[in-house]
């Protein structure tokens, strides 16, 4: 290709009014006493989304985990305006500072103990991100993973199923969350005791890894990311995979 058309080609890609495509992203919040997210980790994460200059009509919202489905929470949202208008810069920096102070406000629900409905809480952010038109879709779990549910029956710290029975309890409750042209980050992922769970091993954590990467490839996830911290986890650069699964 002469040096010309090549030009002509990202002038036609870049040049010509393409938009960026928008982010939609769903963290859940697991507010078990045994996991770690706090109001915290919402705001890093938040800050995080608005510093990456979100194109119009991206969407972050965040979902707090109960005991059940019907106690998931919507407990946080932001909404990109679809247009800015004249002043983009300045309208922009009064948008995210009045974020930033309904950030500095945000109070979570309680935590629960023993308590930690994970996969209705993913079920949910399925449904949510697939309301949304076709974008960067994420999901972010702030949660060790360690689901107790009294809707499936399961407690992971007491005792983890085997993959395929996790999948099959999904089904029969209608939590197999559509997932598909989703990356799923989930961090707090971690292989220490906790006052629910203490004799927790290594062993579990790997066992653990497997039930939710099967369960993930079941949901349809196009790429997953089980670990124990977050930087890093959509751009792939930063380490700490506990598990790295689904298709790249």
């Amino acid at each position: 290709m002469s040096f010309l058309r090549a030009a002509l080609l990202v002038l036609t890609l870049f040049g010509c009014g393409m938009a960026p495509r928008r982010i939609d992203e769903v963290v859940v919040c697991d507010r078990s006493t045994s996991a770690s997210c706090d109001e915290g980790a919402v705001r890093a994460l938040a800050t995080e989304f608005l510093s990456s200059s979100p194109p119009p009509d991206s969407t972050f919202e965040v979902l707090a985990t109960g005991c059940g489905v019907q106690d998931v929470d919507l407990v946080f949202r932001i909404e990109i305006p679809s247009r800015w208008g004249a002043g983009v810069a300045r309208k922009r920096r009064a948008f995210a500072d009045a974020e930033r102070a309904r950030l500095d406000a945000l109070m979570l629900p309680g935590l629960r103990r023993r308590c930690s409905a994970i996969a209705a809480a993913v079920w949910k952010a399925g449904r949510l991100l697939a309301e949304r038109s076709s974008g960067d879709k994420r999901l972010t779990v702030v949660s060790d993973m360690r689901e107790a549910s009294r809707d499936l029956g399961v407690n992971f710290e007491s005792r983890l199923p085997a993959p395929k029975d996790f999948v099959a309890r999904l089904r029969a409750h209608d939590l197999l969350a559509d997932l598909s042209q989703v990356r799923v980050v989930a961090f707090g992922v971690h292989d220490r005791a906790t006052p629910d769970s203490p004799k927790w091993t290594a062993t579990q954590s790997r066992r653990l890894a497997e039930v939710w990467d099967v369960a993930f490839a079941a949901m349809g996830a196009n790429h997953v990311r089980l670990r124990e911290e977050y930087a890093g986890a959509f751009d792939g650069t930063g380490g700490g995979d506990h598990k790295n699964g689904g298709t790249p």
